[in-house]
């Protein structure tokens, strides 16, 4: 349901405005940017394209709708996410694993990699993360207490978290960059809800990185009851797709 609407309402907007916008999409790595370009200038088969290209595995059902109606109608389609490999890179090792990379390998996050070294406070992903290690961490000591874990081995979850967290931000903040980099009107990123919820994530660098843009956010929810917004979900986004609980997903 929800990928139908997504390409309703983007067939819809390339209507209105005569095809002058660009799609951004989160399921595609920017190393593949390459490839895509080629696909959408049918210089290569959708065949040679899913063979060569990671995608996702719903992406036949829930996302090759929407890029064939943007190749259709010549709609440029940019592939703004980090390549996994760096966001790994950074959830095992920290910021400072990608320095060990290549110059070459620097035109996918060198840009953002002070801003996202920079995070220490914490974030909602963050929060989150760490009161589940503190809550395992207290259920431990009171259940094991000959095998509690140590001060250093908290600090080490602590670490390890921040890690995860910097990992995350790593694909914000590169998605928000390759946004702006090629924001030269209309541009309609599709995401997944926590890159976007509350004006977080992907929004706040976008606002760092262009703050004269207009931003308006759309996100997903599910609730068992469908006339009034549930106040769980309020202040996530400019607007919503209300949708039952019990709404079959395809993944």
């Amino acid at each position: 349901m929800v990928h139908w609407l997504e390409r309703v309402v983007f067939t819809s907007l390339a209507d209105r405005l005569d095809n002058k916008l660009t799609l951004g999409m989160e399921m595609f790595e920017a190393d593949t940017q390459l490839k895509v370009d080629e696909y959408m200038a049918e210089l290569i088969s959708e065949e040679r394209f899913l063979a060569e290209t990671y995608l996702w595995d719903n992406y036949k059902t829930d996302y090759a709708p929407v890029v064939k109606c943007a190749k259709e109608r010549g709609i440029r389609l940019i592939a703004t996410n980090v390549p996994r490999r760096y966001a790994r890179a950074v959830s095992v090792g920290n910021v400072d694993a990608l320095r060990k990379f290549p110059q070459s390998s620097q035109l996918y996050f060198g840009k953002v990699l002070e801003r996202v070294e920079a995070i220490q406070e914490p974030n909602p992903f963050f929060t989150k993360a760490s009161a589940m290690l503190k809550t395992v961490s207290a259920k431990h000591d009171e259940t094991s207490p000959s095998k509690a874990l140590t001060n250093e081995q908290k600090q080490q979850l602590v670490e390890k978290t921040l890690c995860m967290t910097r990992a995350q931000a790593l694909k914000d903040a590169v998605m928000a960059r390759n946004i702006a980099d090629n924001l030269t009107g209309v541009f309609i990123h599709i995401n997944g809800n926590y890159h976007s919820d509350c004006g977080k994530g992907i929004i706040t660098y976008l606002k760092e990185f262009r703050p004269a843009i207009r931003i308006i956010t759309v996100s997903t929810v599910y609730q068992d009851k469908l006339s009034e917004l549930n106040p769980v979900n309020r202040g996530k986004a400019d607007f919503y797709i209300v949708l039952p609980t019990d709404t079959h997903k395809t993944f």
